[in-house]
């Protein structure tokens, strides 16, 4: 089986616009969610998907292989167009903000993948326990580990057991060949609307999405605030040694 990954990344963002390019360590954020993606033990190749021509050329500097998409409503329609060009048999969707990626938990997912041939859609979760985080996904997983619900939200309730251990979604995603284009041929749902999410249409038409439970997955890149937490994160990251 020949696993890939691609990395959607665009310019624009609402809360952190240029995020893909600012600097932690002198390397741009989306160098280092390449170079760690790039480490996993079982991926035969990794490329950035992007509609911007400056950080293709970003991509290029810095040795990543990069594959210049139109302008999508999001990531996952931005991989597919991406993938086109490529053989594989499953795809690793890692966002590109994910910038402290560990690539054992991209292993992780694979090697669930392998276990798990008849799924068709997996998702990285992490224990989490803060409350009113309005930039992080929680997630609610049933008995067998089945994705039920995602929301910006505190879900479960926090207004009991404001301490319990929860679970956020890290935004990796795998996909075997066919449920990549089956996703994306989908009519947006009202749920994705709500949100927004666009893994929450996958739930809204009667799909399973398999959670792989991901350790100490650290925060993704969104606002000015985790942009401060990360340049301090990485100054005790044993993983950037072997890229840089």
């Amino acid at each position: 089986m020949r696993f890939i990954a691609i990395l959607p990344v665009r310019l624009q963002s609402s809360r952190l616009p240029g995020k893909a390019l600012k600097l932690i360590e002198k390397i741009p954020a989306i160098i280092h969610t390449y170079k760690r993606t790039s480490l996993s033990k079982y991926l035969s190749d990794v490329y950035i998907a992007t509609d911007s021509k400056e950080i293709q050329e970003i991509a290029n500097k810095f040795n990543c292989k990069s594959i210049l998409t139109k302008k999508h409503r999001n990531g996952s329609e931005r991989i597919f167009e991406a993938s086109k060009k490529l053989k594989y048999d499953y795809l690793i969707n890692v966002q590109g903000d994910e910038v402290l990626i560990d690539p054992k938990n991209i292993d992780k997912m694979i090697l669930e993948i392998k276990k798990n041939k008849k799924e068709e859609f997996f998702i990285g979760v992490t224990d989490f326990k803060k409350i009113n985080q309005k930039n992080v996904f929680k997630a609610v997983i049933d008995n067998k580990g089945y994705l039920l619900y995602c929301s910006r939200e505190d879900i479960p309730s926090s207004h009991i057991t404001k301490n319990d251990n929860r679970l956020k979604v890290v935004f990796t995603v795998g996909f075997k060949k066919n449920s990549l284009e089956k996703f994306v041929r989908l009519q947006i749902s009202k749920n994705e609307k709500r949100e927004p999410n666009e893994f929450l249409r996958i739930l809204d038409n009667d799909l399973k999405i398999k959670t792989v439970k991901f350790s100490k997955a650290q925060i993704s890149l969104d606002t000015k605030s985790d942009l401060k937490v990360l340049r301090q994160l990485i100054k005790k990251d044993k993983i950037m040694s072997k890229y840089y």
